[in-house]
C-alpha cells in the first residue's frame, strides 16, 4: 500500500543584520591618552588592511547576469561561481565553505556531474568526526574600543547532509523518477542500518513553497542534533571538554530558495523564482563518515538522468551574458582537465 507524502505547515526564514557605527574620535589633550592613540596606529592600519576591497563594479551590475532568461547561461554562471569561488561581491548565491571544498576536491567529481544533469547543489556537509577552526581572528568595536576575538576550534561529530535543487521535475520523466526514488527507496535489515537517510522537500512556487517529507524515509526529529561536540580557543583542551549541541536537527523544517540567494531575495534569479522547483534535503541518520554527493549521484544515474547542461556550452553562454552586461571575463578558471568528455 503506498502512502502519500504528508504536507506540513509552511515556515518562512528571516535573516536580520545589525551594524555598529564607528564613533567620532577627537584628539584629547591628556598626554597618556595621546600616547595610547599613538601606539594604536599600527592596529588601525591592520584593521584597514583587513577590510574587504570594494568591487571594481557596483554590486548591482555584478548581479545583472543572474537575471538571465537563458537556462544555459544560468547553469554556466553557477559553474563559474563554484569554479572561481566567487564571493558575495559578485555572486547571487550564498554558498557554504564545505561546498566549495568538496567541489574543488579532485576525488569528488559528483557535484559537477550532478549540475550537468540539472541538479543544483546548494549545501553539503560530510558526516563523521573532525577537528577544525571555525572562527578566525576577529576585531570588533564595542563602545568605541577595539575588541580582539581569539580563534575558536571545534571537535565534533556530525550527521551528513546534502541540499540540492531539482528544477521542473514534473516536465521530465527521469527527473521525476529521481525525486520519487529518493523519497520511496527503503533500506531494510541490519545490513542497511548505516545506509538509512531522511528526506525533506520544499516545493515552489509560490514562494516560500510547501514542505513535504518522505513517509518511507522520515527525517530525524529536531532533538537529534546535526552536530555535537566541544568548542575552545585551546585545541589541546577539546578532548577533555563536555559535548554540547552545536547545531540542532532540522526536523521537518526545510530551507527555501531565499536562504541561498543574495540578500534573501529570490528575485535575484528570476528563472528559479518563477519556475517549479524542489529543494531536497537528504540527511544521514547516523554520525559516521558519509559522502552523500556520491550517493545522490548514483541515484541520479539509476533514475536515468542524462547530461543536459554540458560545461562547454553553458560556460560560453554565461560568458556571453557577462559581456552583454559589461562585466570582465578575463582570468576566469576553465573546467578541470579531469572532467569527463561527456560532462563538457
Amino acid at each position: 500500500m503506498s502512502h502519500p507524502i504528508p504536507t506540513l505547515v509552511n515556515k518562512t526564514i528571516h535573516t536580520t543584520t545589525t551594524t555598529t557605527a564607528l564613533p567620532y574620535l577627537s584628539l584629547p589633550l591628556d598626554p597618556l591618552t595621546n600616547l595610547l592613540i599613538l601606539f594604536s596606529i599600527p592596529l588601525l592600519a591592520l584593521l584597514a588592511r583587513l577590510r574587504p576591497r570594494a568591487p571594481t563594479h557596483p554590486l548591482s551590475q555584478h548581479l545583472l547576469p543572474w537575471r538571465t532568461d537563458s537556462w544555459a547561461a544560468l547553469y554556466g554562471l553557477l559553474r563559474l561561481s563554484y569554479d572561481n569561488k566567487w564571493g558575495k561581491d559578485r555572486n547571487a548565491w550564498v554558498l557554504s565553505r564545505s561546498l566549495h571544498a568538496i567541489w574543488h576536491d579532485a576525488q569528488r567529481p559528483y557535484l559537477g556531474r550532478l549540475l550537468a544533469m540539472g541538479v543544483i547543489p546548494l549545501s553539503i556537509h560530510d558526516g563523521g568526526m573532525r577537528t577544525e577552526r571555525y572562527e578566525g581572528w576577529k576585531v570588533t568595536w564595542e563602545r568605541g574600543w577595539p575588541r580582539v576575538q581569539w580563534p575558536m576550534y571545534v571537535q565534533a561529530r556530525r550527521r551528513a547532509c546534502f541540499e540540492f535543487m531539482v528544477v521542473r521535475a514534473e516536465e521530465d520523466e527521469a527527473r521525476g523518477r529521481f525525486v520519487s526514488d529518493l523519497v520511496t527507496r527503503v533500506v531494510e535489515g541490519e545490513a542497511g542500518r548505516d545506509e538509512r537517510y531522511g528526506v525533506t522537500m520544499r516545493e515552489a512556487p509560490p514562494h516560500p513553497g510547501m514542505i513535504r517529507y518522505s513517509w518511507y524515509n522520515r527525517p530525524a526529529k529536531e532533538e537529534v542534533a546535526m552536530q555535537v561536540g566541544a568548542r575552545s580557543a585551546v585545541p589541546a583542551l577539546l578532548p577533555f571538554l563536555k559535548d554540547e549541541v552545536l547545531e540542532k536537527g532540522y526536523g521537518e523544517r526545510a530551507n527555501s530558495l531565499s536562504v541561498f540567494v543574495h540578500n534573501n531575495d529570490p528575485g535575484t534569479i528570476p528563472l528559479l523564482e518563477l519556475s517549479s522547483t524542489k529543494i531536497v534535503r537528504v540527511e544521514a541518520m547516523h554520525y559516521g563518515a558519509c559522502e552523500l554527493d556520491s550517493f545522490v549521484f548514483g541515484m541520479a544515474q539509476d533514475a536515468g538522468l542524462e547530461v543536459i547542461w554540458p560545461e562547454r556550452m553553458c560556460r560560453e553562454a554565461a560568458l556571453a551574458e557577462m559581456r552583454e552586461c559589461g562585466l570582465p571575463t578575463e582570468g576566469l578558471k576553465s573546467f578541470a582537465s579531469s572532467v569527463l568528455e561527456q560532462y563538457r
